[in-house]
């Protein structure tokens, strides 16, 4: 049995700028910002006016479990 990309879109949450893919920084209208608008609303390097957030997408059942697993930490 196949589940359509709608329903596996179901199980992962995405709040905050950045969870869809997009740079991560909030504008001062509270908008996220594109990657083509971010040196020009944020400047270069960004920060000012913008909020960098940085979200990730949360994933829950079987579409967390078809994620790729993160490389481990040496120290």
């Amino acid at each position: 049995m196949l589940a359509s990309g709608a329903y596996a879109d179901d199980a992962c949450r995405c709040k905050g700028c950045g969870c869809k893919g997009g740079p991560g920084w909030r504008g001062p209208d509270g908008t996220c910002v594109s990657k083509s608008a971010l040196a020009t609303t944020c400047g270069s390097p960004a920060g000012a006016p913008c909020k960098q957030e940085s979200a990730t997408r949360v994933c829950f059942g079987r579409q967390s479990a078809l994620a790729a697993p993160k490389p481990a930490q040496t120290q």
